[in-house]
């Protein structure tokens, strides 16, 4: 089956076209689609068979025109959600959720299956966090209350993000940390980091002046993180941006060697962080 290519125009002028939603190669057109500035995130989710896309809106409108396109195995697309103020980075979670990162509002929203928005994170003021004024961001307390520190229009960056069953993995941009939000009714112990139910806390980072790696997690700094990935164990993967770093952190009880019989092998500690030599 040919799936349908996707031309980007306006402030983005990008073109896609795959042969199906498994298979990224340049393939063959069916039909073409107007996106306005392409965030960046193409995601496929259900078994290959859904292609996700973050599509920010006009960067320079005062209205919020962003939007969650979805193309389907019959290569149709729809809006999943609809009016959104500059969406920069999705992720799905294993329960159907779809959650989006929303620059100019500074907040995270879920998005359920029947299409159902709900704000998990992020306070309404709409602002980043100043952290002379809150040197925590909220950490320890409700999501809903804390101030994220996410790009937006005036940012040429797009986040990558991650959920498992529990809540999300957040990259918090300028604020230097990965955040995990708690979305369950039970606490959670990440990288060794008590979180209580609906409240957000830093897993990573810690915004001392060096990386600090072969420590716990939460003592490392990382500089304008951009991408957090989690593997089958549980372990992160984080691109920490503007130090030019992949950065791992074991989140498991038992030591793990990565890249063994190579020279880029390394051993991690339980709830360590160290960057990674490619």
């Amino acid at each position: 089956m040919r799936s349908p290519s996707i031309t980007g125009v306006g402030e983005a002028k990008l073109f896609f076209s795959f042969v199906n939603l498994g298979d990224l190669r340049p393939g063959f057109l069916r039909y073409g689609v107007e996106l306005i500035h392409l965030a960046g995130n193409l995601l496929l989710t259900g078994s290959l068979t859904n292609l996700l896309i973050a599509e920010s809106g006009n960067p320079r409108s005062e209205k919020a025109d962003g939007a969650v396109r979805r193309v389907n195995s019959n290569g149709v697309i729809a809006t999943l959600a609809g009016g959104l103020d500059f969406p920069i980075g999705l992720t799905v979670a294993p329960n159907g959720n779809v959650y989006v990162a929303l620059g100019n509002v500074q907040q995270l929203m879920a998005i359920a299956p029947n299409g159902a928005q709900t704000v998990v994170a992020g306070n309404s003021n709409g602002s980043a966090c100043d952290q002379s004024a809150h040197p925590n961001c909220g950490d320890g307390g409700p999501a809903l209350l804390a101030s994220l520190s996410l790009p937006d229009s005036a940012s040429s960056e797009t986040l990558v993000f991650a959920a498992d069953n529990r809540g999300v993995f957040l990259p918090d941009y300028r604020y230097g940390h990965v955040r995990f939000t708690n979305l369950t009714g039970a606490g959670a112990v990440v990288a060794g980091t008590q979180i209580n139910p609906l409240q957000i806390n830093t897993v990573v980072g810690s915004g001392l002046e060096s990386p600090y790696d072969g420590l716990l997690a939460t003592n490392a700094v990382l500089n304008e993180p951009t991408g957090v990935a989690v593997d089958p164990a549980g372990n992160l993967f984080i691109a920490d941006t503007r130090s030019n770093r992949l950065r791992f952190v074991n989140r498991g009880a038992q030591p793990v060697t990565l890249f063994i019989t190579t020279p880029s092998a390394v051993t991690v500690q339980p709830g360590q962080i160290v960057t990674l030599k490619l």
